[in-house]
């Protein structure tokens, strides 16, 4: 009995199943993984959001940890042919292979923003597929075929997603709430915990917001600088706060505690954050600033008023600048 329920535990453990080419035969050596990094060449597969593939045996099957699996579907690609499909809930998972096509993606805003690269996610039935890099104008894209839709995520603007349409896509994007507050009060921020969290309280020092997340790497790479900062800058504690606030996907310090201890001794040299992390899973102060890409670090000065996005460095001017 042990033995037996060993065994079906291993199989639950990893979503298995098969690529095929287009004829129906079965496709040895080609890479599987959870997303595809999409581009002007060909995608690249991966498993989570960094992790390479993994490769077809001689039958054309594979079989990759459900845990990585977190988006429901499985993409496969080799450099003229790719697919992908959605996890089932039984039976064999099949990828057939398909010619790769070409779209051109053009951005257009009406309002004037900084000239950023903007993350595109590539969904299809509203599961993602793959990510992307956009920048203002036309934009190249190699991409499976299927039944595609783009969201694009830029720090000052974004859009919903819109269908992909071949052979070009054109996207009116739409400025993102926090920039509409500039030299205005800032948006309540709320916070789930710490339950003691008091924004108000706040008022009169210089406020660092930042939104990030345990999985975003240039989130991650920022912090030291804002460790330093605050090293730095001890003696003058009490005129700024920084506040980390985590994606609503983080709901609380306990749920992130693995990941973040791992960070901490990893990625940060066993320094521990000398500043809030706030979590609001509710999910209220992303929805008012319009948060959707990470990081997007904002400041607000000591009268509430948002004076927009900022570093180390520009804090540091101001904070010179009272003496």
């Amino acid at each position: 009995m042990l033995v037996l329920c060993s065994l079906l535990l291993l199989q639950t453990a990893y979503v298995e199943g098969v690529v095929i080419n287009e004829d129906g035969s079965v496709a040895k050596d080609v890479e599987v993984g959870t997303t595809f990094k999409l581009s002007t060449s060909a995608p690249t597969v991966q498993i989570g959001y960094a992790n390479p593939g993994i490769r077809t045996g001689s039958d054309g099957k594979f079989r990759i940890p459900r845990e990585e699996c977190y988006n429901g579907m499985v993409v496969a690609s080799t450099s003229t042919k790719s697919g992908f499909a959605e996890i089932p809930s039984q039976g064999t998972l099949k990828i057939q292979l398909l010619s790769l096509q070409k779209v051109n993606i053009s951005l257009a805003s009406k309002e004037k923003v900084s000239d950023v690269m903007s993350s595109s996610t590539f969904s299809s039935k509203g599961k993602v597929i793959g990510y992307g890099s956009t920048t203002w104008g036309d934009n190249l894209f190699v991409l499976p075929q299927g039944d595609l839709s783009v969201d694009i995520s830029h720090k000052e603007c974004r859009t919903a997603k819109v269908a992909v349409t071949f052979p070009s896509t054109l996207i009116q994007m739409q400025i993102t709430k926090w920039k509409t507050f500039i030299g205005k009060n800032a948006p309540e921020i709320t916070a789930t915990e710490p339950k003691d969290f008091k924004f108000k309280s706040l008022r009169g020092k210089w406020v660092v917001v930042d939104y990030w997340a345990t999985w975003c790497a240039p989130c991650i790479s920022a912090f030291p600088e804002w460790f330093e900062f605050v090293k730095k800058n001890s003696s003058r504690r009490n005129k700024f706060e920084i506040l980390a606030i985590h994606s609503p996907d983080g709901e609380s310090r306990e749920q992130i505690e693995g990941a973040l201890n791992s960070i901490i001794k990893n990625k940060w040299s066993g320094v521990i954050p000398p500043f809030p992390l706030i979590f609001d899973k509710t999910g209220n102060t992303h929805d008012k600033y319009g948060i959707e890409a990470y990081p997007t670090t904002l400041l607000i000065d000591p009268n509430g008023i948002l004076v927009g996005e900022t570093n180390p460095e520009d804090l540091q001017r101001r904070l010179d600048s009272q003496k």
